[in-house]
């Protein structure tokens, strides 16, 4: 009787900890630019009315790196989380502003690394601070371990400079 309930608790916490395949993180986030770091960017091939994003897989990490991502023009900070459901990479980017923020948006380059990623095919999706369009595309790492993909945006901040 003593193995039958241990056997029972054991499949209890295993088989129904309530995960289904998902996993949530930080991304781990660098942000490459200042506020309108086109201007500085050695890649000068990207304008600011487009929002691009560069994927690159090595060693088990997937870096997205999104250029021209619309935040505050003088956030406290900005950081990203990361959500792995089987084959879908949801990435939320995240600012937090002071209790006045500045009464304007402007672009930043950042990139995000996502960690223990195998080589397969993946839904992407970004949840952007300032997005009117969404960002999803699908990578197929066994045939391609990096590229880069370009969504033209018509709104502000996009098109104009500081």
């Amino acid at each position: 009787m003593r193995n039958i309930i241990l056997f029972i608790s054991i499949f209890i916490l295993i088989g129904c900890n309530g995960n289904n395949g998902t996993t949530s993180k930080g991304g781990l986030i660098r942000v490459l630019s200042k506020c309108n770091g086109f201007k500085d960017r050695k890649i000068k091939k990207f304008d600011n009315n487009t929002s691009y994003v560069a994927y690159n897989y090595k060693d088990e990490t997937l870096s997205l790196t999104h250029y021209n991502a619309a935040f505050n023009c003088c956030p406290k900070s900005i950081s990203a989380q990361s959500k792995i459901d089987n084959n879908e990479i949801h990435i939320k980017e995240i600012e937090n502003t002071f209790s006045q923020s500045c009464d304007c948006t402007c672009l930043y380059d950042l990139e995000i690394e996502v960690d223990n990623i195998i080589t397969d095919i993946y839904e992407i999706s970004f949840d952007e601070v300032y997005g009117e369009d969404e960002i999803n595309f699908s990578i197929d790492l066994d045939k391609n371990t990096s590229g880069i993909l370009s969504y033209e945006r018509t709104y502000y901040p996009y098109g104009f400079s500081h």
